[in-house]
């Protein structure tokens, strides 16, 4: 099976591969018939965001709420990154939770679901949590 991924920019009038020398050997390799798939770049939370989420998010929420931050960073998987989808077999079909992991969370999610916990937490409990540009992590 060939599978290979390359960078590109895209420009109105088409797009520009980053890396040409790699784009010519997978050229070259490529079989009689492919399936060309174009999605957006991911962009993975920063080591930043990381800091900040566990060093201001869920330790101020773990100690004003009396959770270890391990808890605390459970609960708010919970609240904010669940949803579900139906397993299908036949005429049986299972509805089933899944919470997505932080790790897999792109910059702008991240920042997204930490806007989300602050919004809730001053909300619910009167607990403000200083935004990334109110502190040094």
């Amino acid at each position: 099976m060939f599978s290979r991924v390359l960078k590109a920019k895209n420009y109105k009038n088409g797009i520009t591969f980053l890396d040409t020398i790699e784009l010519k050997k997978a050229l070259n390799q490529l079989p009689d018939y492919i399936e060309v798939v174009l999605r957006d770049e991911k962009h993975p939370r920063s080591n930043q965001q990381n800091k900040y989420y566990w060093g201001v998010v869920v330790e101020t929420l773990a100690k004003e709420l009396g959770y270890s931050r391990e808890e605390m960073h459970e609960i708010l998987k919970a609240q904010f990154l669940k949803s579900y989808t139906t397993i299908h077999r036949g005429v049986t079909e299972k509805e089933v939770e899944i919470i997505r992991s932080t790790t897999d969370l792109t910059t702008k999610e991240m920042e997204e679901y930490c806007e989300h916990i602050r919004v809730w937490a001053v909300h619910e409990f009167s607990i403000r949590i200083l935004a990334p540009h109110e502190v040094d992590v």
